[in-house]
């Protein structure tokens, strides 16, 4: 469907306008008065525009009952193990409502979620999810030029200090990296379905959006969603020299941002062996930052290797916790008392971790083993639907998510995933 055809849908679909609304606008919202810049006015967007719109459905299904389609197995179990763990959570509070300052992730934004899936699964047709797929594709040129903007304009903004990772609307690179991710495949898919110079200049805002954020958890979601996207290509595409032509253009593309701004790994090489050093040789005294100009950061293999042996002391630290967790978003409550010493000589020794940068051991330690096998029943639940086309960007997702974990925007196209793959939607 053309874009000016997809106008004229949303035009007469009030639920159409609410699910643009919610795919488009909290990726770009940020705030400049607040402890929490990016995080906090997403979630509070989607928690208003949500609430709103179960409202509606409700109110409509009051006054005109119908038939309704349910949510998938998988979908329930999942929810079903977040309420349980929140029950019995070590801090009830926190988990119905979240960690403060970001709120995703607790019981009550995943019921907004939730409720939104199953909502979309009742209003919305394949070729509304098409509209909204493709609407949410088009978020990358602002969201690309605004992350281009901040590297060669030395700053993120007026009240964001200067950094050496772009993070455009989001606020920190690994969470603009894992959204580009999940969107990137479906504008090279487009690219070779319709107009190619368009789609592929959206491509091109995308990974070099990507590529500045200098972030490893998203470069390896990319190679994996690449990998499936090759693999559908040569599967479903017929190849012919056009074809093969534009796939030359694209892989000279990538290539050439790449090569031409290789910005801080030179200096990732200095900063790990500063760690390494720091460990064979520590004193008595340890120092995070001797000398700011020379070491900038500890790698970030290194801080997760102290961070994952934590989390794992926690997960087997009784028969509770590794069966239930201690609850969604407790996390930073609970690590602490098994911090491993090796956190104290890297450059975050005096930081409070609130996540533990993986999000299958996040979902071991607060939902346990029963939430994390319920998200994995999920995933392969999604992996094995006939929708394809969804595939490179999910696998995308999943990857990253080894090294880092869902935000309000990407936790939105994730549920939009989930209800695209019920209804078999293609773009």
């Amino acid at each position: 469907m053309r874009l000016n055809e997809s106008i004229k849908v949303i035009k007469n679909n009030k639920y159409l306008i609410l699910f643009a609304l919610l795919l488009v606008l909290p990726p770009l919202i940020f705030v400049t008065n607040t402890n929490e810049l990016f995080e906090f006015p997403k979630m509070f967007f989607v928690y208003i525009v949500g609430t709103f719109t179960l409202a509606v459905f409700l109110t409509e299904l009051v006054n005109k009952p119908r038939k309704l389609i349910l949510p998938s197995k998988p979908v329930l179990l999942f929810v079903l193990a977040f309420i349980i763990s929140t029950i019995f959570s070590t801090h009830v509070y926190t988990s119905v409502w979240g960690y403060y300052t970001r709120f995703n992730d607790a019981l009550i934004s995943t019921l907004i979620y939730a409720a939104l899936y199953f909502i979309s699964l009742n209003v919305l047709t394949a070729k509304d999810f098409k509209i909204l797929l493709r609407l949410a594709v088009l978020t990358i040129l602002p969201i690309g030029f605004y992350g281009v903007s901040q590297h060669y304009s030395g700053s993120g903004s007026d009240f964001v200090a200067e950094t050496d990772r772009v993070f455009s609307t989001f606020g920190q690179p690994n969470w603009l990296a894992q959204y580009l991710v999940m969107l990137i495949p479906f504008s090279l898919i487009l690219a070779f379905r319709e107009k190619f110079i368009f789609w592929v200049s959206v491509y091109f805002a995308g990974f070099s959006c990507l590529w500045l954020t200098y972030s490893l958890s998203g470069y390896l979601g990319f190679a994996a969603s690449m990998l499936f996207l090759v693999a559908l290509f040569v599967r479903k595409t017929h190849v012919t020299r056009g074809n093969l032509a534009k796939v030359f253009v694209l892989v000279l593309i990538t290539g050439l941002i790449s090569i031409t701004n290789l910005g801080i790994f030179s200096s990732r090489v200095h900063d790990a062996w500063t760690d390494l050093r720091r460990i064979v040789w520590a004193s008595v005294e340890v120092y995070a930052q001797e000398n700011p100009a020379d070491y900038k950061v500890s790698d970030a293999g290194y801080i997760r290797e102290g961070l994952w042996r934590g989390t794992w002391f926690l997960v087997t630290s009784s028969p509770k916790t590794f069966l239930l967790g201690t609850g969604p978003e407790t996390f930073p409550y609970q690590f602490q008392k098994y911090r491993p010493l090796i956190l104290n000589y890297s450059s975050e020794w005096d930081f409070v971790f609130n996540k533990p940068h993986n999000y299958y051991l996040e979902l071991l330690s607060e939902q346990g083993i029963i939430g994390l096998i319920a998200y994995l029943i999920l995933s392969v639940n999604f992996l094995k639907k006939k929708s394809k086309i969804l595939i490179p960007g999910f696998v995308g997702f999943l990857v990253s998510c080894f090294f880092g974990w869902p935000v309000v925007s990407t936790a939105i196209l994730f549920w939009l995933f989930l209800a695209l793959a019920e209804r078999n939607a293609e773009l």
